[in-house]
């Protein structure tokens, strides 16, 4: 399924959809000013700021609140499940991990631990070891306090197998209570994806890194394309994509 879902988004995002058009542009050249045309406007659409407000809207509204939330204000719960993504690390290029817009996700868990609202920090992902683990370390977390999950590729992988390590780090318990902590336009998929594989775990969302950008006016900068607003974009459809899939 993994795979199956990596060449699912070869074909949906829309890099590859501008490429497809600018082929069929050369390939049909009596065509070609239609196809290089709509190559064109695709891209502008897709790079527009302008775009990335209503997509970030629909995926981030049932989160609106907790945009101001303090952590002091989370319920408290048995464990911290931190969604990776946020932070990178090569061991080849950079001495430290490295951090993306996502590493609010790190300090949002951070946060919560620190004001007490759990034992322990679940940080799940391929790299965890490696990137999230040592930034957490560096945001107050001790080692005795983390639980790792290193191996998840994808959402329903971190849903299936962090399900797995808290089985095992409580056992016997009918029902266990985590803070998920994931970008907020990552939240919908994710809470979907743990009452579909994990319906034992009472999930209460702690969102952060919200893409849009509540009551601000529009910015002269936002008419003009952009490769960032290209990129957040097609993160954004990516989820609407994935919340399509897993409806069904």
């Amino acid at each position: 399924m993994y795979y199956l879902n990596k060449a699912a988004w070869l074909v949906l995002n829309p890099l590859a959809q501008v490429f497809a058009l600018i082929v069929l542009a050369l390939v049909f050249r009596r065509r070609a000013r239609l196809w290089g045309g709509l190559a064109l406007v695709w891209l502008l659409v897709w790079s527009s700021p302008l775009v990335t407000r209503p997509l970030a809207w629909g995926l981030e509204t049932p989160y609106a609140a907790q945009r101001f939330q303090k952590a002091e204000t989370y319920p408290e719960a048995d464990a911290i499940v931190l969604l990776g993504g946020g932070v990178g690390f090569d061991a080849d290029q950079w001495l430290f991990p490295h951090l993306s817009d996502s590493a609010a996700r790190n300090w949002q868990a951070a946060r919560l631990f620190a004001a007490g609202k759990a034992p322990c920090v679940v940080p799940t992902g391929t790299g965890a070891a490696e990137a999230d683990a040592p930034f957490l370390r560096a945001l107050g977390v001790p080692d005795a306090a983390l639980l790792l999950e290193n191996d998840a590729r994808n959402t329903e992988e971190n849903v299936k197998l962090t399900l797995q390590l808290l089985r095992r780090k409580f056992p016997g318990k009918p029902r266990v209570k985590i803070l998920l902590v994931t970008s907020a336009w990552h939240m919908r998929r994710a809470e979907k994806l743990c009452a579909r594989y994990a319906p034992e775990l009472d999930v209460v969302p702690a969102a952060c890194d919200f893409a849009s950008r509540k009551g601000a006016p529009f910015k002269a900068t936002e008419w003009y394309p952009s490769v960032d607003a290209f990129n957040r974009n097609a993160a954004l459809w990516k989820e609407y994509l994935g919340l399509v899939r897993y409806c069904l």
